[in-house]
């Protein structure tokens, strides 16, 4: 089974989360060599392409064509760079794939695969000092609607 990182850039812009993309998928992917760490990896790609990361973070795996898919959010410092070749796309609203117990949701899209991202990311926010640390103060606003589902109930306790 063949091995894939793929990559969920994140910007803020006015406010608003952007998510990049190539103008031809719905991820980056990128091929995953064997006897590395994926952390890196995913550094390095970002690197190639002229991102600057704050923060990259592990989120989910899942199968996807015979293949194992290892998903991490990269939230970039700074605007991206035209020669990026990416695209920018506000994150649409939308749920969280919902699977069983010990099932995987019966299927899956990258639009799910963010949202569930960015819960990771507002709860690294809240929990995690390294990376609230390099998180601009704006991204807690930005990611307000994105709170972990355990938070949810504590959020609307104390409005």
């Amino acid at each position: 089974m063949s091995l894939l990182v793929e990559i969920l850039p994140v910007v803020l812009s006015g406010g608003s989360i952007l998510t990049l993309r190539p103008p031809d998928a719905a991820s980056w992917q990128v091929a995953f060599p064997s006897g590395f760490d994926p952390g890196p990896v995913v550094v390095a790609a970002l690197g190639s392409r002229g991102l600057r990361p704050a923060v990259v973070h592990s989120t989910s795996w899942r199968h996807e064509d015979g293949r194992l898919v290892l998903t991490y959010v990269a939230v970039l410092a700074g605007a991206p760079p035209a020669a990026a070749r990416l695209v920018a796309h506000l994150v649409p609203p939308g749920a969280l794939a919902r699977g069983g117990a010990i099932t995987p949701p019966e299927s899956l899209d990258v639009d799910q695969v963010l949202h569930h991202a960015l819960r990771h990311l507002a709860w690294l926010q809240r929990e995690d000092p390294a990376v609230a640390a390099e998180l601009d103060p704006a991204w807690a606003a930005a990611l307000a609607g994105h709170s972990p589902a355990p938070f949810h109930a504590l959020l609307a306790a104390t409005a």
